[in-house]
């Protein structure tokens, strides 16, 4: 995350936009990414909403109330507005993963697949949609197709963290555990060991035998 004193400021020169100009749709939305920045939720999501008030066609605004609903658990919301963005900036690629991926949670497969496959015309070099095809393909038994997204995931994007964690989860779920231990010890490089990577590695290392390793992990959490 960022640092505190960082996020201090944003919202500081964020509340002078909103005050120089309590009109513009744009000064709501940098006061919400700062205090959503710092945890304020439904701070931030209030702020969004005055935005769209103020703008009903500011797609840009769109995807953080998305991802401040989903973090709400409010699915039906979240599906609702990056839908919307889309809409209005159909040719903007970097949504329509998303919104599979908010697909996939609701296990809606077919549409998990098809908004991945629509971001990959609109931007093929993108990693994150072959992320979210490879989760469908995990969730659905089809292991080997599941297996090829997460390589072409790790080879579009190799130190993303999605991509790393991914690989590792594909592994531990059809019993390559020492396979699986490779990905979450670069998970854990990247996210330290009170990340997901991390609380995976310590499970692969108890099946691995390893189970000092695996304590000595969970003890710093």
């Amino acid at each position: 995350g960022f640092p505190e004193a960082w996020m201090d400021s944003a919202v500081a020169v964020s509340k002078i936009a909103v005050s120089l100009d309590p009109t513009a749709a744009e000064g709501y939305k940098a006061l919400g990414n700062a205090l959503q920045s710092k945890g304020e939720l439904r701070n931030a999501l209030l702020l969004y909403y005055k935005a769209v008030e103020l703008n009903p066609n500011y797609a840009p605004v769109f995807p953080n109330i998305s991802s401040v609903n989903l973090k709400l658990g409010r699915l039906d919301e979240t599906i609702k507005w990056i839908r919307k963005a889309i809409l209005l900036q159909p040719g903007f690629a970097r949504w329509y993963a998303p919104l599979g991926w908010y697909y996939l949670l609701l296990g809606c497969d077919s549409l998990a697949v098809h908004w991945s496959q629509k971001a990959l015309e609109l931007q093929p070099d993108s990693f994150f949609p072959h992320v979210v095809l490879g989760y469908t393909y995990l969730f659905t038994g089809r292991f080997d197709e599941a297996r090829a997204s997460a390589t072409t995931a790790l080879t579009v994007g190799p130190d993303e963290y999605f991509s790393v964690d991914e690989a590792g989860d594909i592994e531990m779920f059809t019993g390559n555990f020492r396979q699986a231990k490779e990905f979450f010890e670069r998970g854990v490089k990247q996210a330290g060991t009170a990340s997901e990577s991390g609380i995976k590695l310590a499970y692969v290392l108890q099946k691995l035998g390893e189970k000092k390793h695996s304590e000595r992990i969970l003890d710093t959490m």
